[in-house]
């Protein structure tokens, strides 16, 4: 459905933790057009707990940020998906 609009390509749309801090509708219905369209919605900047269980409520599909990791060199990275473990372990 979402390669009904020319020229686009889309599989995932971004949503930053900033929706899910200011009004929780704008996030619900966010993701509701995004799933409608068939629209992988990932919620980026997740910082803690609460935005997590609030993203995961508000239909976020996948999310990122500082609550599972900072950022790490590669060579770390791959050491940690090899183990399965996280940087905070």
């Amino acid at each position: 459905m979402a390669s009904a609009v020319p020229g686009c390509d889309w599989r995932q749309i971004p949503v930053t933790t900033r929706f899910g801090t200011g009004s929780p509708t704008s996030t619900h219905e966010i993701s509701g057009l995004a799933h409608g369209l068939g629209i992988t919605v990932v919620a980026e900047g997740v910082e803690t707990r609460e935005q997590l269980d609030y993203l995961d409520g508000a239909g976020c599909d996948e999310v990122q940020g500082y609550f599972f990791s900072r950022p790490v060199p590669a060579d770390e990275f791959v050491g940690l998906l090899v183990a399965g473990g996280t940087p905070s372990d």
